[in-house]
This record gives C-alpha cells, structure tokens and sequence, in this order.
C-alpha cells in the first residue's frame, strides 16, 4: 500500500493513465498460479472506500473461488468472495442473535428448531421448524 497514488502498469506498460494506492504488480499472478496482463489495482473513495482497477483493455484471470480448473476474471472473483463472506455474516447473525431474539420475544415458539440449506446458486436459506 502506498500514501500517494502509483501507476498501473497495463499491456504494453505505457497505457498506465489509472492510478491507485494498493497495486498488485502483474509478475505477481503467476506466484498464485494464475496470470495478469495487466497490474490490478485498488484505488481509495473519498467515502474511505476502495474500488478495483485496470487498465480495462485485457482482464486480469484468477482461478475460480467456487472451484475447479475454470478461470474467472479477477473482479468477478473478488465479487464472489465479497459476497461469500458477507453472506456468511449474515447467516450467523440470524442464528445466533436474531432467532435467539425471536424466541425470546414470543414470535416464535422457543422449541423452534433451527437449519441451514445450502441452495444450488450459492446461496443459503434458513429454516426455522415448529
């Protein structure tokens, strides 16, 4: 991470007009086995945030987070992992604090028996039985 914005390298690194204070060099893909023609990098918001860059021109391939041999572009794989993660949280805070809660309140019954199903689209459904 640098204080100040650096250049991102693109295909034929000239075309490095984007600029962002967390770069990921291209060399680098190939040490997690996957390959980039173009540096990718995170630029800050001013909202604090970061939003991934670049070049645009060739997509940076990293192998696919839900499995197999198949790559998928960087930006996907970030998006999924994002959600994967935030989708985890979620699911825990239903069932740790939000049926508890329910129980608690007399909504549901408290012998509710709680479970989790994993959906074919990646998603997870909760089921509460009673």
């Amino acid at each position: 991470m640098y204080d100040k914005a650096h250049r991102l390298s693109g295909y034929y690194n000239y075309d490095n007009k984007k600029t962002a204070e967390i770069v990921i060099p291209k060399s680098e893909f190939t040490r997690i086995g996957s390959y980039s023609y173009v540096d990718v990098g995170f630029a800050q918001t001013a909202d604090g945030s970061y939003t991934m860059l670049t070049d645009g021109h060739i997509p940076a391939m990293v192998k696919d987070p839900k499995g197999g041999t198949k790559t998928v572009k960087i930006e996907d794989a970030v998006q999924a992992a994002y959600a994967k993660v935030n989708g985890d949280t979620a699911v825990k805070t239903v069932l740790t604090k939000t049926i508890p809660r329910l129980k608690a309140l007399g909504k549901i019954p408290a012998n509710a028996t709680v479970r989790r199903q994993a959906l074919p689209n990646g998603t997870t459904r909760v089921l509460v039985s009673y």
